[in-house]
């Protein structure tokens, strides 16, 4: 299988103005309307333009709605993750697989060289471009 950049892997995707983004002082409820309104997994937390952290369905689940007393009230800075895995336009995805693995996560922001956030890799677009590769060389 050929060696393939994470840039080239992001082409069609959503370009950095269509990144789904919240601030770490919005609510928990915001961010959950947000995902579901936009069909994402995960949103980019950003503070003047820098990353500080992503929240995920799997950060809600576990650290808001999975807790005993449930509070309603909850900012985004007190659940989302903020020591960020991240890869850059020009990390081999194969690399970002292992990450993937080694991180047990689903999506990882893919920063440029200025480490702004270009784009989101998850996890599927890894496996459809295998099942491609795959595909292609059957024939």
């Amino acid at each position: 299988m050929k060696k393939i950049s994470v840039e080239l892997l992001l082409e069609g995707k959503a370009k950095p103005h269509d990144l789904v983004t919240i601030s770490s002082g919005d609510s928990v409820m915001v961010a959950a309307r947000m995902m579901r309104e936009n069909n994402v997994g995960l949103i980019v937390v950003l503070e003047k333009g820098t990353l500080v952290g992503v929240i995920s369905e799997r950060d809600i689940v576990q650290r808001w709605v999975g807790q005993k007393d449930f509070p309603t009230e909850v900012k985004v800075k007190d659940i989302m993750t903020k020591d960020v895995e991240f890869v850059t336009a020009v990390d081999n995805v194969f690399d970002c697989y292992l990450r993937f693995v080694a991180k047990n996560c689903r999506h990882l922001p893919v920063l440029d060289a200025t480490g702004a956030v270009m784009g989101i890799l998850s996890l599927r677009d890894v496996a459809k471009y295998v099942v491609s590769e795959l595909q292609n060389t059957k024939h």
